[in-house]
């Protein structure tokens, strides 16, 4: 979908947990679109770049 913005995806790992964030960054702010959990494939994603 076009949004009309560059949205970024980031995982990461925290106390032994993955969790998806959805972002933008708009003018000098950073703004939260949705944080999850991560999906199988996403911490294989992750694995894989670590």
């Amino acid at each position: 979908m076009d949004y009309g913005e560059i949205r970024r995806r980031i995982v990461g790992l925290g106390n032994g947990r993955f969790l998806t964030v959805i972002y933008t960054e708009r003018e000098e702010a950073i703004r939260l679109i949705s944080a999850r959990k991560s999906t199988r494939a996403e911490r294989r994603e992750y694995d894989n770049a670590h």
